[in-house]
């Protein structure tokens, strides 16, 4: 298993075919991101220096003036595994889909929480986590059930869930 080590910033260089685009606005919410919880997830690297993934998080380390930042060394990868490592690890995360109800459910207890606005972008979450469109159907029924906490929201949800209904979460 690969280690993870603290290396200095000024080791790390991007490579500089890099097929993703880094905007600012990505780079500034992984900043915020370190700043609120740490580097939780370290860059990969070859053993030169040369990033092989975690091209956003050196460039928001460099942003905040860390000297050094948490690294995994890709040793034991071919060039074409890390060429393809670099590709994969942008894409990977991109095929899967949010639960947009449970979603809901997650935003609203961090609500409860008093979750700090300064790391969360609520408005990019609330998009992602707006019910569908559908369409009219004059046969389908609804029950609003409120609840008094979110422990109550998820229960009620989960058991209507398990039942075969089609549910979802609003909040107000």
């Amino acid at each position: 298993m690969p280690e993870i080590t603290d290396w200095p910033i000024d080791k790390l260089h991007e490579y500089g075919n890099n097929p993703r685009k880094i905007t600012r606005k990505a780079v500034d919410a992984v900043a915020k991101s370190i700043v609120a919880y740490g580097s939780c997830v370290p860059i990969v690297a070859a053993s030169d220096g040369e990033i092989v993934a975690g091209h956003v998080r050196f460039r928001a380390a460099k942003q905040l003036g860390l000297t050094t930042f948490p690294v995994i060394v890709a040793d034991g990868l071919s060039a074409q595994q890390i060429k393809a490592y670099r590709i994969a690890d942008n894409k990977i995360r991109s095929l899967s889909k949010w639960d947009k109800d449970l979603l809901q459910v997650e935003l609203y207890e961090l609500r409860q929480l008093a979750a700090d606005p300064i790391t969360i972008d609520w408005d990019s979450l609330k998009e992602m986590a707006a019910p569908e469109p559908v369409d009219y159907q004059p046969e389908s029924f609804a029950v609003l059930v409120e609840c008094k906490s979110g422990e109550e929201q998820r229960a009620v949800f989960e058991e209507a869930k398990r039942r075969g209904r089609k549910v979802r979460v609003l909040t107000s």
